[in-house]
């Protein structure tokens, strides 16, 4: 093969790799680099008009359709210069561009459809399984993406390091109860080299790791993606990364969760420079008790920082003042999350704990619909529920709250600590060593103290 041809097939290579990790800058850039080394490249047409494609994350739009249309016209054009099977999956992607704008849904039905004849007709080809995985993931129906998983598994049956594949077997798991796959494709993507172009399948571990519940190995997987969304963001001319946010929020919330509070804060410090209108800094300050920091640092003026002050006031022992400075915050203040925490402090220490039940149950439903899959809530309103009740001497509904909180966040030591302090309390001795062991595994990275009243 000569250098040009070598250098053509690393560019379609490359093309096709950061598709998979849904770079789409990136792969167009390949692409079209391969275009204008061989303009007869019908490959390098049909990347490009794959890469204005939707993916998982992104939907096709208008202008991006209008893009690909003559992409893949040009690609059709020139096709006779194409081996067979790649005369096929043009042939196919055609089929998405065939129509106008609004008739695009029917044409990715159609497209779907081509995909699946050209999967059969190529049963040992790993990519043209995993374009039709993509074309099945992007419908967004559930028995589609039964059978993602089915086609991923069939993948890495053949080649366990095929970098589609162990992405797609992570996201066609996040409901699954055995995640036994799923964590399986997290391990090789977490061993695998990626350049910073494909930071998205660096990060797709962390999915797997947050959901089981293994947050070092989540804030270890963000680390990764952070640092290459990082080398990406310093190349010149680079477009930075989409996901970078992405990865900032799973380190974060990993973090929260563990108990350490420095590493919470590091990612606070790069949420803040992403975005300067977010400022997740009093968020961490509750999470770890740093209430002396919350009253010095707080700003009435910022919803946010003026409820915290308001829960920093109450478990000071300042109650009065909690109470007047409560009173002054809008609707929406006290019915975001911290308001809603700072009521209940205020309910439990007038002896309403009832009335505090109801207001932290509310919460925590809302964070069950409002974070999924690999998102978790900076500080977990089912945790401070388990809490409530077992301050009150409610045992039995504490060792419920604490084990509804472990059914939502897998391993969670604050609610592991609160069960175990649960069981014992409730006469239970063995389950309760049985969970504390658990508890200290998960809290010896912690750079934080817990107790009781931290629940």
């Amino acid at each position: 093969m000569s250098v040009a041809a070598l250098a053509l097939s690393a560019l379609l290579d490359r093309g096709l790799l950061d598709y998979y990790a849904y770079n789409r800058n990136a792969s167009l850039g390949a692409y079209r680099a391969a275009a204008a080394l061989d303009p007869t490249s019908a490959v390098a047409y049909w990347g490009e008009a794959l890469a204005f494609g939707p993916n998982v994350n992104e939907p096709l739009d208008a202008a991006d359709f209008a893009e690909a249309q003559p992409l893949i016209a040009r690609a059709v054009a020139v096709e006779t210069t194409a081996a067979p099977r790649d005369r096929d999956l043009i042939d196919a992607l055609a089929a998405r561009y065939a129509g106008i704008w609004n008739d695009h849904a029917r044409d990715e039905a159609v497209y779907r459809q081509r995909m699946g004849l050209l999967a059969a007709k190529y049963p040992a080809d790993d990519d043209v399984a995993m374009l039709y995985a993509e074309a099945l993931a992007d419908s967004g129906q559930s028995d589609d993406w039964a059978r993602v998983g089915m086609l991923a598994a069939g993948v890495l049956a053949r080649d366990p390091q095929h970098p589609m594949a162990n992405h797609l077997c992570i996201h066609a798991e996040d409901d699954a109860a055995d995640r036994a796959s799923a964590i399986a494709c997290a391990r090789r993507l977490d061993a695998m080299t990626f350049a910073p172009e494909q930071e998205h399948l660096a990060h797709m571990p962390a999915h797997a790791w947050i959901e089981t519940g293994a947050y070092a190995a989540a804030i270890a997987s963000s680390e990764r993606a952070y640092a290459l969304a990082e080398r990406l963001r310093a190349q010149p001319g680079a477009d930075p990364s989409v996901y970078e946010g992405h990865d900032v929020a799973i380190g974060y919330a990993a973090a929260m969760v563990l108990g350490d509070e420095g590493r919470a804060m590091v990612w606070s410090d790069r949420a803040k420079a992403l975005d300067p209108s977010r400022d997740p800094t009093s968020t961490v300050l509750v999470r770890f008790g740093r209430w002396a920091d919350v009253l010095a640092e707080s700003d009435e003026r910022d919803a946010t920082l003026a409820a915290a002050r308001v829960l920093a006031l109450v478990r000071t022992g300042e109650i009065e003042l909690a109470r007047r400075a409560f009173a002054r915050l809008p609707s929406a203040q006290k019915a975001s999350p911290l308001g809603i925490m700072a009521q209940a402090r205020l309910d439990e220490h007038d002896g309403k704990t009832n009335a505090a039940a109801r207001a932290l149950r509310v919460l925590a439903s809302q964070q069950f619909e409002n974070y999924d899959a690999e998102y978790l809530p900076p500080i977990p309103a089912i945790e401070a529920l388990g809490g409530l009740y077992l301050r009150s001497g409610a045992f039995a509904d504490a060792i419920a709250a604490f084990r509804e909180a472990l059914a939502h966040y897998p391993n969670d030591p604050r609610a592991l600590y609160g069960l175990s302090v649960a069981f014992r309390k409730a006469g239970k001795a063995p389950e309760s060593a049985e969970t504390m062991a658990a508890f200290l595994r998960r809290w010896e990275g912690a750079d934080t103290a817990l107790s009781l009243d931290d629940i």
